[in-house]
């Protein structure tokens, strides 16, 4: 078992920057453009080939969250001032995290979410051991007290982009609910993600 410094990635992967994608902008029902401060719903859709997809839902046509939802959040169309993105709301990124980890052929993707759950402070790496030749980092979310378990991987540099875009497309959007309740809009500055 390794104990000491936190380190956010056990293999040196370099997560310090993401290709940030915004919301399609449009309703994935009617495919109406959103407007300039319009609010509308994202949610995180596992579909029928057990794939994640993000989903944006006019207020208009959004009655409950769709079938094989992973977890929802309102968000608001950015006046053309431009701005910054936010991560989805914590319970959201932590719902996705689980489900990779019980997803057979997402332990890449798990991985890489487990830095950004680190990276964010969600999640807090404790140690690291070896499990029948297999580097497993322990990651533990203090407010439900679970340790997750996910498995080291060297995953190389252009698929580590691929998941990058892929979470990017998924989890950024432009407007922020904070986990107080309130709501902010990305023109007010925040840490980065």
């Amino acid at each position: 078992m390794r104990r000491g410094k936190q380190s956010l990635s056990p293999n040196g992967l370099n997560m310090s920057k993401f290709d940030i994608k915004r919301t399609s902008r449009k309703c994935s029902t009617s495919g109406r453009t959103f407007e300039p401060s319009e609010e509308f719903y994202s949610a995180l859709i596992e579909d029928e080939d057990a794939n994640f997809i993000r989903e944006d839902f006019s207020s208009e046509v959004w009655t409950d969250e769709p079938e094989g939802c992973i977890g929802w959040w309102k968000s608001r169309m950015p006046d053309n001032r431009g701005g910054r993105v936010y991560w989805a709301p914590t319970p959201v990124l932590l719902s996705y995290f689980q489900a990779l980890l019980e997803k057979p052929g997402s332990r890449d993707i798990a991985y890489v979410m487990s830095i950004v759950l680190i990276r964010n402070r969600t999640l807090k790496m404790i140690d690291t051991e070896s499990e029948n030749g297999v580097e497993i980092m322990n990651c533990y979310h203090r407010p439900t007290k679970t340790t997750y378990q996910v498995p080291v991987l060297d995953i190389p540099q252009q698929r580590v982009q691929e998941i990058q875009d892929e979470l990017a497309d998924q989890l950024f959007t432009d407007y922020r609910e904070d986990d107080s309740g309130s709501e902010t809009d990305g023109q007010q500055p925040e840490s980065g993600p």
